[in-house]
């Protein structure tokens, strides 16, 4: 796809395919404006090859370009995909201004890949303001607070709990909150492209829903989340594999072997604030599926579910890395 060309002769060529793999890229594209040429990168490509062929979990970009930022993740796991799997998995970054550079790596069968976009430094910001008040007048926080008596959480951990809950009980409540996406547009790196198009996807599927069940601590899930924090912490870089070649899953369910299935979200972020953590899990932008927000408002499930938290201290001397587990019952 060349993005320089106007987005709606994609469409208009492709509206078929984009209706059945992604109907949503679909309306992203008649609502788009073109964007300059993406750069092929072959320090990104490098990088993927490495993810592919040595299973390097956080390779070091070799290439020459001056990046602020990357954005990667990989498809297939040995299933067969189409031309068209490709651009949909990764349609939030072909849209976003300010990924400039790409890089894809195949495998041998054409069956597996893994993609990584560069982000430029002369950032393209979005402009977002907002005026309007958070009524939280009606809702019940004692009943939302289900981690106040677990003993094993921090306060913070707790409030965690108490903020998803809030997103799924009232989620008209939460659609009103905007301080995060405000405090973002106003700050030196702004708004992101992405940022905005899924936080008004969010705002319109907040206001659409009803109530969701609220979600208990369990103390299996914690220490399940808790020894893939420390795993993180240790090795510097937040990942959804862990160093022993875990999944989400298989971390869950080896330490609740009740549980039938689980999974997790992860958060890197420069403030302690749990409600601004949650929204952006929530928002989801550069995330094309919108994995995190799908695993918090799962509306088919009961979840047991807690984020417990570990610090590490980087250029600034404060940084929060917040992980989330999800499991099935």
């Amino acid at each position: 796809m060349r993005r320089e060309r106007h987005p709606r002769s994609f469409l208009k060529k492709h509206q078929k395919e984009l209706a059945d793999h992604n109907p949503a890229f679909a309306q992203q594209l008649a609502e788009s404006a073109p964007l300059e040429k993406v750069i092929w990168d072959p320090g990104l490509e490098a990088q993927c090859r490495e993810h592919l062929d040595k299973g390097t979990l956080d390779p070091a970009y070799k290439g020459t370009n001056d990046l602020c930022g990357e954005s990667s993740g990989m498809h297939g796991i040995g299933g067969a995909f189409e031309a068209m799997d490709v651009v949909a998995d990764f349609h939030t970054n072909i849209l976003d201004p300010n990924c400039k550079y790409l890089g894809i790596a195949f495998s041998k069968n054409n069956d597996t890949y893994w993609y990584s976009w560069g982000y430029r430094c002369d950032r393209v910001k979005v402009a977002f303001t907002f005026e309007g008040k958070v009524d939280t007048s009606k809702v019940d926080f004692a009943a939302l607070n289900t981690a106040k008596n677990a003993t094993y959480l921090s306060d913070v951990e707790k409030q965690m709990v108490l903020e998803v809950n809030f997103a799924r009980a009232y989620p008209k409540g939460l659609r009103a909150d905007h301080r995060s996406i405000r405090r973002q547009a106003a700050s030196w790196s702004g708004l992101e492209h992405d940022d905005y198009i899924a936080g008004k996807e969010l705002m319109a599927m907040l206001n659409s829903m009803g109530p969701l069940s609220i979600l208990q601590p369990k103390q299996c899930v914690y220490e399940a989340a808790k020894m893939h924090g420390l795993d993180c912490e240790k090795r510097g870089f937040l990942d959804h594999t862990g160093s022993d070649g875990s999944a989400p899953w298989d971390r869950i369910l080896k330490k609740c072997t009740e549980l039938s299935y689980g999974n997790e979200n992860l958060r890197g972020s420069g403030t302690p604030d749990p409600r601004d953590a949650v929204i952006a899990l929530l928002i989801d932008g550069g995330i094309s599926n919108r994995g995190h927000r799908h695993n918090m408002l799962d509306l088919n499930v009961e979840i047991y579910r807690l984020l417990p938290d570990f610090r590490q201290a980087d250029e600034n001397g404060d940084h929060i890395q917040l992980g989330a587990k999800f499991g099935l019952r």
